[in-house]
C-alpha cells in the first residue's frame, strides 16, 4: 500500500438526525423513480415510536428525523444520503470508503489526511448548521 494516513469515523448518531427532506433529496440525486421515493415516502409519513421500559410503554410520540431503527433498507438510505452531500469530497486512490455509518479516509501522507479531515469536519458542521436551521423554520 502506498498511503501513510489513515482515519476512521463512526457517526454512530447521524442515523437519528437526518431530515426526512434530505432523504428525498439523495434518492432523486441517485436517480431513484419518483414512484418508488413515493413508497418510501410512505414509511416515514405519520411515524411514531414508543418506548418500552419496567412500568410500561411511553405514549407515542412523532419521529421527524432520522431513518427508521431496525429497517433493512436505512444503512442503505444512510449511504445514499452520505454520497449526495459529500460526493465532491471522495478522493481518489488510496480512497474514501463510506460504509453504513463508518468513513474511512486514507492518504498518501499525514499532512494531507490532516488536511482532508479538517474539510469533512467542516462539510459536517455546514450540514449540521443546515439541519439547525430547518428546525428553527418548522
Amino acid at each position: 500500500m502506498n498511503w501513510k494516513g489513515a482515519v476512521f469515523v463512526d457517526l454512530e448518531k447521524e442515523f437519528d438526525r437526518v431530515p426526512h427532506e434530505l432523504i428525498w433529496y439523495s434518492l432523486r440525486d441517485h436517480h431513484v423513480p419518483e414512484p418508488l421515493i413515493d413508497v418510501v415516502r410512505t414509511l416515514y409519513t405519520d411515524a411514531h415510536s414508543q418506548v418500552q421500559t419496567t412500568v410500561g410503554k411511553s405514549k407515542p410520540f412523532p419521529i421527524q428525523v432520522g431513518v427508521h431503527q431496525g429497517s433493512a433498507l436505512s444503512a442503505l438510505i444512510f449511504i445514499l444520503v452520505m454520497d449526495a452531500i459529500t460526493r465532491d469530497l471522495h478522493t481518489e486512490p488510496p480512497w474514501t470508503l463510506l460504509y453504513a455509518d463508518d468513513v474511512m479516509l486514507t492518504t498518501k501522507t499525514k499532512a494531507e489526511l490532516q488536511d482532508l479531515l479538517t474539510i469533512w469536519h467542516v462539510r459536517f458542521l455546514e450540514i449540521l448548521e443546515k439541519i439547525q436551521r430547518f428546525f428553527i423554520v418548522f
